[in-house]
C-alpha cells in the first residue's frame, strides 16, 4: 500500500509511511555447509501470530492480500462489464468474456490465472478481521488504533469491493446478504476506521471517501455522501493507492502483465472501436466526446471536446497498428495508466470524491466539479501525464446530460480504479444472457452469483 496527499513530506505521512512499508515476516535459515542440512520451516500456527510484536506484520498481511486480489478482481469481471476485451486462447478468460460463471474455480486465490472473483476479496476481508480481532487483544502495542484503523478499512473495501459485483453476498459464512447490505455493512467498518484513525490522517481521508462510496452505491444518503467526500481530512489531491513490484509474480500488477507483456486481454472496444471490426461501437459510446458513428483517433484513444485526445485514457495499438491479437483476428491495444508491473493502481482518491459530490449534487453545482477536474491536475495517478491539463471545459443546463458526462467524467477519471462495476450496475447498465461454465443459459443477469462453492459449502445459505 502506498499512501499519497498533497502534503506528501509532512511528518504524519512519513510516519504512517514508514509504518506501512515495515517489511512483512522473513524467514531465514542460518548458514548450512551442504544443501540437505536445512530444516524446512513448518506451516505458521494460529497460537504463533497471538504475538504483539507481529501486530504490523497482521495487518500488512492483509493489505498485501487485498492489494493482490485487486489486479484479478480488475481483470476477469473486467470481462464481463466492458473494460476489458479477451484476445487469448485460456479457459478462464474465455468464459469470462462469455460472461460465463467459472462456477470451479471461485475459491482459487489471487494470482492463480484460473479466474477467480469471490476469493480474492474475501481472503482480504477474513485476514483483516483477523489482524483486528488479535491486535485488540493485545498489550502495549504502539500505534495501536492505527493499525486497528487500517485493518477496518482494508475490511470494509474488501466487502465493498464484492458487494459492488455481486448480485448477493455472505461475510464470514453468514447468510445471504443484499447488494445494499453489504453496502451497509462496509459503512459500518468505515465508520470504525473513522473513529480510530485520529492519528493516521491518510487512513483517515481513505475511510471517508470509502464510506462516501458506499452511500453512494446504495442510493439513499446523498448529503452522506457529500459530507463524507468533501470532509477537510480528503485534501486536495490524495490518493491510497495499491503498489506492486517487479517480482515476486503475486506482487505484479497483473494489468501490465497480461495486456502490454502478453496478450490474453486489452482495454475493450467502447475505447477504440474503430479497431474491432467484430465488435463495432456502441450507438452513443462516449457521451461527451464520440462522434455519430463512434469516431475516434487513429490509434483508438477516446477524444475529449473538439478532436482532443483525453489523456486519462492512455490507449495505443501496439507497434503502431497492425499487430493482431493473440486469437489473430482483432488490432492489439495497449494501455499505457500502468506501464510496468510496479505501477501502483489508486482505489481511494480526492478526484474520486469529487466526482461523487458532483453525482450527489447535479446540476451546475456538478458542472462546476466537472470543469475543476479538467484545469486542476491534482492527484492524477503517476503516469498521467500532467502537462495536458486544462482539458476542455464542458457547459450544459440540461440535468439529464450534466448527469451523463458525471458518469462519463468517473468512466474516464477512474478507468481501472476499481470503481467501474459499482457505477455501471447502479446507473443501469444492461442485463446480459447469463450462463453457467458449460454456456447452458440461466436466465437474464445484470451482476454475478454467489459461486457454487459458497452455496454448497456455506450451511447458511
Amino acid at each position: 500500500m502506498r499512501l499519497l496527499s498533497k502534503h506528501q513530506d509532512s511528518e504524519s505521512r512519513r510516519s504512517l509511511w514508514r509504518l506501512l512499508l515495515v517489511p512483512l515476516v522473513v524467514m531465514t535459515l542460518g548458514a548450512c555447509d551442504e544443501l540437505l542440512e536445512v530444516d524446512l520451516p513448518g506451516g505458521v500456527t494460529s497460537a504463533a501470530l497471538n504475538n504483539p510484536e507481529l501486530a504490523e506484520t497482521l495487518v500488512l498481511g492483509a493489505v498485501g492480500d487485498f492489494e493482490c486480489g485487486l489486479t484479478d478482481y480488475l481483470w476477469f469481471p473486467g470481462q464481463w462489464y466492458e473494460i476489458f476485451l479477451n484476445t487469448s486462447a485460456s479457459r478462464p478468460d474465455a468464459l469470462s468474456g462469455l460472461r460465463s460463471q467459472l462456477i470451479e474455480v471461485y475459491a482459487d486465490p489471487c494470482d492463480s490465472g484460473t479466474g477467480p472473483i469471490w476469493t480474492v476479496m474475501q481472503v482480504p476481508r477474513a485476514q483483516a478481521v483477523r489482524a483486528f480481532d488479535l491486535i485488540t487483544s493485545f498489550e502495549n502495542v504502539s500505534n495501536k488504533n492505527t493499525l486497528l484503523a487500517t485493518a477496518k478499512l482494508y475490511e470494509g473495501y474488501s466487502i465493498q469491493l464484492i458487494a459492488e459485483q455481486f448480485c448477493e453476498l455472505t461475510i464470514a459464512g453468514g447468510p445471504r446478504l443484499s447488494r445494499e447490505a453489504g453496502f451497509a455493512a462496509a459503512e459500518e467498518r468505515f465508520t470504525a476506521a473513522i473513529g480510530l484513525a485520529t492519528a493516521a490522517p491518510d487512513i483517515l481521508a481513505a475511510a471517508h471517501i470509502g464510506r462516501a462510496r458506499a452511500r453512494l452505491n446504495a442510493g439513499n444518503n446523498s448529503a452522506g455522501v457529500i459530507s463524507d467526500a468533501g470532509n477537510p481530512a480528503v485534501s486536495e489531491g490524495f490518493q491510497l493507492v495499491a503498489t506492486y513490484d517487479l517480482s515476486p509474480g503475486r506482487r505484479n500488477n497483473r494489468i501490465t502483465e497480461r495486456n502490454n507483456l502478453a496478450e490474453n486481454q486489452m482495454p475493450h472496444s467502447r475505447y477504440g472501436c474503430p479497431s474491432d471490426a467484430f465488435n463495432p461501437c456502441p450507438d452513443g459510446v462516449g457521451y461527451l466526446t464520440f462522434g455519430p458513428n463512434g469516431e475516434v483517433t487513429q490509434d483508438g484513444a477516446p477524444l475529449i471536446g473538439d478532436g482532443v485526445i483525453d489523456p486519462r485514457v492512455p490507449i495505443q495499438l501496439r507497434d503502431g497498428g497492425g499487430t493482431l491479437d493473440g486469437r489473430g483476428t482483432l488490432e492489439y491495444r495497449e494501455q499505457l495508466k500502468y506501464p510496468t508491473e510496479a505501477t501502483p493502481i489508486p482505489f481511494s482518491t480526492w478526484r474520486e470524491a469529487q466526482l461523487m459530490i458532483a453525482e450527489a449534487t447535479g446540476g451546475q453545482a456538478a458542472v462546476d466539479i466537472i470543469n475543476m477536474l479538467r484545469t486542476n491536475p491534482a492527484g492524477l495517478p503517476q503516469e498521467i501525464d500532467a502537462g495536458a491539463w486544462p482539458l476542455p471545459t464542458f457547459s450544459s443546463s440540461d440535468p439529464a446530460e450534466i448527469m451523463a458526462t458525471v458518469i462519463e467524467e468517473r468512466r474516464r477519471e477512474l478507468w481501472m480504479h476499481g470503481v467501474e462495476f459499482g457505477d455501471k450496475l447502479r446507473t443501469g447498465y444492461p442485463a446480459w444472457q447469463d450462463s453457467d461454465e458449460y454456456g447452458q443459459t440461466l436466465g437474464e443477469g445484470r451482476c454475478i452469483r454467489i459461486p457454487f462453492l459458497e452455496e454448497t459449502s456455506n450451511p447458511n445459505l
